[in-house]
């Protein structure tokens, strides 16, 4: 099983879990109950006990059954562990994407925004992917590792168009791949 390295990662992981039912819901107020013997009390900015037990869950023996990875930025899971967050701290962006090969039955890989990955290699192992959208603050991405993906119907990215991001849409798009680039 690949190790996944990003903490963000592992949230944005953990919070796809939680949207498909995979996971029981996270109750923060049980949590600081049960685990940190106390009770809940507001913190201005991110709450390292939280960020913590989020990230500790054994989450590896259900990645396999996970249909979608999405990060909106927006997600509940995203405010439990930093109340007022903004979306402009960076704290969430996911940079690097192993582990995410763990999740076998991938179909859907949503990066509404947030992706600051530019390796997109791990996606190559994901054989049932259909869909794949890819926004963030990075626009250096690499597309050949979505050569790979015999299922893929549709790929949106804000990338930097050059010669190997050409290559890659066109050969794609010519196995009937709807692609969008901007």
């Amino acid at each position: 099983m690949t190790p996944i390295r990003d903490p963000a990662m592992r949230v944005t992981l953990v919070s796809s879990l939680l949207q498909e039912g995979l996971l029981p819901p996270f109750d923060k107020a049980a949590f600081y109950r049960d685990k940190l013997g106390k009770e809940y009390e507001f913190i201005e900015g991110l709450d390292r006990d939280v960020l913590d037990g989020i990230l500790a869950m054994p989450i590896e023996d259900k990645l396999a059954s996970l249909k979608a990875v999405q990060w909106d930025g927006g997600d509940e899971l995203f405010y439990q562990i930093f109340e007022t967050w903004d979306g402009h701290d960076r704290v969430f962006y996911v940079k690097d994407l192993s582990g995410i090969e763990n999740c076998s039955g991938l179909e859907k890989v949503l990066f509404y925004s947030g992706l600051e990955a530019t390796n997109l290699w791990p996606l190559e192992q994901l054989k049932s992917l259909r869909m794949v959208q890819l926004y963030g603050p990075s626009n250096q991405v690499d597309l050949r590792p979505l050569l790979k993906l015999p299922k893929l119907e549709s790929v949106r990215a804000n990338v930097e168009q050059n010669q190997v991001v050409e290559a890659a849409a066109k050969e794609l798009r010519s196995r009937g791949v709807n692609v969008e680039l901007g």
